[in-house]
């Protein structure tokens, strides 16, 4: 997975993530793209732009890998053309994402996509829409949630985004994220304890391992 051609994301795919930031329910799965720039891997070191923001977040997201080129594709037949699944961790910088109403500069800095620990076949995961999904900072239990929670599953998500554009082997998908992150805690924004550099990050997803990733 080191040189897709998309790198798609969804967000606000969880009822209560979407509550906590005061986000509407979303009618069709939000879409915006990280770059292959934002690409990291398990025990990865983020440098933070700290010349540009300091409110940088984390968001553990279950990632589809696709196998096969494909387009227009039914939900029915959805998970057929995935290689398999992984771990992924969306990190954002929210001053940049909510400075405008488009959210790719708060997206896409180097190493802002993290993925791993492996990539899981798809045969190894019986229901990729019921799994635990959990994220630690700095060893503190932080979002603690379920893929089944998400308002659109796995199949529905494929489906949508091939009806929109032909999607090639090695293209990735993040499914969004549940609730816990640091943008939606409640308190003033400036009392908020964003990443800082000498954070770790640990992204876990019910039969898909641990990512880990160290800030600097």
């Amino acid at each position: 997975m080191t040189r897709p051609g998309k790198i798609i994301c969804v967000g606000f795919n969880y009822r209560s993530h979407a509550a906590e930031i005061g986000a509407p329910v979303p009618k069709a799965p939000p879409l915006f793209s990280k770059f292959a720039n934002a690409l990291n891997g398990n025990q990865g070191v983020v440098h933070l732009p700290t010349h540009i923001d300091h409110e940088f977040d984390y968001e553990t997201e279950l990632v589809l890998v696709f196998a096969k080129r494909c387009h227009q594709v039914a939900e029915a037949d959805a998970l057929s053309v995935l290689a398999g699944y992984a771990v992924g961790n969306d990190i954002s910088a929210r001053g940049l994402q909510n400075i405008t109403s488009q959210f790719t500069a708060g997206k896409t800095s180097d190493g802002f996509a993290p993925i791993g620990p492996w990539l899981v076949s798809r045969n190894l995961v019986p229901n990729p829409n019921a799994l635990r999904l959990k994220t630690w900072m700095n060893g503190e239990l932080r979002q603690d949630s379920s893929t089944e929670e998400m308002i659109f599953n796995c199949q529905q998500l494929i489906h949508y985004v091939t009806s929109i554009m032909t999607i090639e082997p090695g293209d990735i998908l993040f499914t969004g994220t549940p609730p816990g992150v640091i943008l939606g805690q409640k308190v003033p924004r400036e009392q908020r304890r964003w990443l800082k550099s000498g954070d770790k990050v640990t992204s876990s997803i019910e039969g898909l391992g641990e990512l880990n990733i160290r800030f600097s």
